[in-house]
């Protein structure tokens, strides 16, 4: 079986030129987006958790500290991608926060649920103990012996 190469190599590069094109202005349409949206992502990350935070700034600091230039490197590109660190820390907030809950759920259903409770004798009420004019209504019973 043979295959045919004939064809204008032109249409090619003007569909990858074409593809290349809607992806930058997809990209440019997100980033757009996401600049207007950031502030209030940053924000309820880290009411869901601030852990996630933390645990980027810990990374880009330790980064910064072993290897500088890709630490200096990695901070500009948080600061020129800002929308989409803040994205990104969004989303992994929303999976820690899932795979919490599933795992106590997990825990739950292997364990089972366990209720706090107390043992109370029951012994028969005495006439010394029900006496509440004498000890007064919160003493009555709990006097010592």
């Amino acid at each position: 079986m043979q295959y045919s190469t004939r064809g204008n190599p032109w249409i090619g590069f003007m569909f990858l030129i074409l593809f290349l094109l809607l992806g930058f202005y997809f990209i440019k349409g997100l980033f757009f987006l996401l600049r207007w949206v950031a502030p209030v992502l940053f924000i309820l990350t880290l009411l869901i958790n601030y852990r996630v935070v933390l645990d980027y700034g810990k990374w880009l600091y330790n980064l910064l500290l072993e290897r500088p230039l890709s630490g200096l490197l990695y901070i500009l590109l948080t600061f020129v991608g800002f929308p989409f660190v803040v994205g990104f820390l969004f989303f992994k907030a929303l999976g820690v926060r899932y795979m919490k809950k599933v795992g106590q759920q997990i825990k739950e259903e292997r364990e089972g649920i366990w209720t706090d409770y107390e043992v109370v004798d029951t012994d028969e009420v005495s006439d010394s103990d029900s006496n509440i004019e004498e000890d007064g209504p919160f003493l009555s019973g709990y006097e010592e012996r």
